[in-house]
């Protein structure tokens, strides 16, 4: 899969305003201003999965000695294996530091601010989905059954989830470059005990499992010597 984004004019107005109110809170003498208008975020990802599946469905007759009554029992065993393979950077994240220090004019500087982020996650997923139903057929011919069993959809991982993962990484890389390159300034991002925990990587990326249990009541009525039928089926999920 290949993602060229792009964040353009609007976009790159909103982490300009993003970067100003930071820098606001730090208290720092300058402001960071994008030497771009624009910021292109391509990547390359692959995604490999696999699965495989075992079901057994067994079925009762005459039950409870009712004859036309029947039951169903059927149990599926389901294994899937997913994962993401993942190349992407930001070019042209570069910024200006704009010093405004009292009585010291200074010439901006200019900070490079491109990421590069490669890797590959994976997981496996294992589900065991039950499905149970009753069945009575009529005398007339017709039926009517009950039925639940369920259902069930495998994590994996987002992609697209990558465009917000680099901005958030290419403003921690400026703001990193940009302290370190201030006069007198530290190696490390501005930040201390009241900084965010970072959320790791793979967290952002994936998405857990979803499972639902569906109901389903219908049948099957013939009138008119079978010559005409009525189906219907209700369904609550």
């Amino acid at each position: 899969i290949d993602t060229p984004v792009a964040i353009k004019e609007e976009g790159m107005a909103a982490m300009q305003g993003h970067l100003d109110a930071a820098m606001q809170r730090t208290g720092a003498p300058l402001r960071i201003v994008y030497a771009n208008d624009r910021i292109d975020l391509p990547g390359i990802y692959t995604k490999p999965s696999r699965g495989a599946a075992l079901f057994h469905q067994s079925t009762l007759t005459e039950l409870f000695g009712l004859e036309g009554l029947s039951a169903t029992a059927g149990l599926r065993l389901d294994y899937e294996h997913t994962g993401i393979d993942f190349s992407t950077e930001s070019e042209g994240g570069d910024v200006n530091l704009v010093f405004n220090i009292p009585n010291r004019p200074m010439p901006p500087m200019f900070i490079e601010g491109d990421t590069l982020l490669t890797g590959s996650y994976s997981k496996d997923f294992w589900k065991i989905l039950p499905k149970f139903a009753l069945k009575y057929q009529l005398s007339s011919g017709g039926l009517v059954y009950l039925s639940a069993s369920k259902g069930y959809k495998t994590g994996g991982y987002n992609e697209q989830a990558f465009s917000k993962i680099l901005q958030g990484a290419l403003a921690e890389s400026i703001m990193r470059n940009a302290m370190s390159g201030m006069p007198g300034g530290g190696t490390g991002a501005p930040g201390g005990p009241g900084t965010a925990e970072v959320v790791p990587l793979e967290e952002q990326l994936s998405y857990d499992p979803e499972t639902s249990w569906t109901y389903e009541l219908g049948g099957r009525y013939e009138m008119l010597d079978r010559k005409l039928s009525l189906t219907y089926a209700l369904f609550y999920t």
